[in-house]
């Protein structure tokens, strides 16, 4: 959805200034139920949930923030640290908050399914998206210069390792750089996913617009998360997303 996305939540939140708030409401609800980006689902919600905040629809706002928050594994939408800040307990972090209200309200809004691609990696491992139907899959989309790539690549690393041993999930990271090029990053460089290169094909088919992107699917193939990272806590945001559908399994 690119730039309509920001154009529908500028919408949203002009109707709601003019008074408009169910024009605003149903614009908004109409375009997240669409979309198929976390992002743009997350910014067209957040825009909603801010304007009924602002106009006293406070179990409205909550329900949206839930919403739009349990889209992500981050927890942090556009306008929700000010909601927070008033409608918090006490002693409580953005992110128990956040945490709190995605348990609550959260599930409403589907993410949308991966298609099924062919990989292989550059330890020889083939396969489908499809042959892993059973486990939990965490997808990684990235390329060598990126900069949030590398930020957030310790973080990766670190995820992996919390689940060492656990064959019920599978780590993927898909690269669009060549295998050449690849080899020799990851001659200065670890990294604990199963690397995919020349990837740009998949990433594609998938929907990936920005990098780095990561999407985790439940066991049922269903999406649990899908959205951008690059920062350096991001096996703290990720892991407890990973970690609820396999103490189900």
């Amino acid at each position: 959805m690119g730039r309509l996305k920001q154009i529908i939540a500028q919408k949203v939140t002009l109707l709601a200034k003019l008074g408009r708030l169910d024009e605003a409401e149903t614009i908004g609800r109409s375009a997240m139920a669409s979309s198929k980006e976390v992002n743009d689902k997350q910014q067209i919600g957040g825009a909603l949930a801010n304007a009924y905040f602002e106009a006293g629809r406070i179990e409205d706002a909550k329900r949206t923030y839930g919403e739009v928050v349990s889209l992500g594994t981050g927890g942090y939408v556009s306008g929700l640290k000010e909601f927070y800040e008033k409608y918090k307990d006490s002693n409580e972090t953005q992110h128990d908050f956040s945490s709190r209200l995605a348990k609550e309200y959260g599930g409403k809004i589907e993410l949308p399914i991966i298609p099924d691609f062919k990989f292989t990696t550059l330890d020889g491992m083939r396969g489908t998206l499809a042959d892993l139907r059973g486990k939990v899959v965490v997808l990684d989309c990235w390329f060598m210069s990126c900069p949030g790539c590398v930020i957030e690549k310790s973080a990766l690393n670190r995820l992996v390792d919390s689940f060492h041993g656990d064959t019920n999930v599978v780590f993927l990271s898909i690269a669009t750089d060549n295998e050449k090029a690849l080899r020799y990053y990851l001659e200065h460089a670890e990294s604990k996913f199963k690397i995919v290169p020349d990837g740009s094909d998949i990433c594609e088919k998938i929907g990936v617009t920005g990098f780095p992107t990561h999407i985790i699917i439940g066991k049922d193939g269903k999406t649990l998360g899908y959205e951008m990272g690059g920062n350096e806590k991001q096996d703290e945001e990720m892991h407890p997303k990973i970690a609820e559908p396999l103490r189900k399994m």
